[in-house]
């Protein structure tokens, strides 16, 4: 499972779409992993391969980065459930 904190910082990186988020998306293409992904701050997701995919919380919506520490501390309260 890949969880990703979705920012505008995040979608612009040539690092990210290089190395981290292009596997991701092929790995998830093929059933070998699940994405999850947090929008923190409003961004250009809807012009990204993870329009697909459903955010854990309203995309249009970002968390923002006070808010972000409860996701890391207490995941569960806003309902993402890791299973094992």
């Amino acid at each position: 499972m890949a969880i990703l904190l979705v920012s505008p910082d995040f979608l612009a990186s040539d690092f990210i779409h290089e190395h981290e988020l292009g596997p991701l998306l092929k790995e998830a293409e093929q059933g070998g992993v699940k994405i999850l992904w947090v929008p923190v701050r409003e961004s250009a997701y809807k012009q990204t391969p993870l329009k697909k995919y459903q955010a854990v919380v309203d995309a249009d919506k970002p968390v923002g980065h006070q808010s972000l520490g409860l996701f890391v501390r207490h995941p569960a309260r806003i309902g993402i459930r890791v299973r094992h």
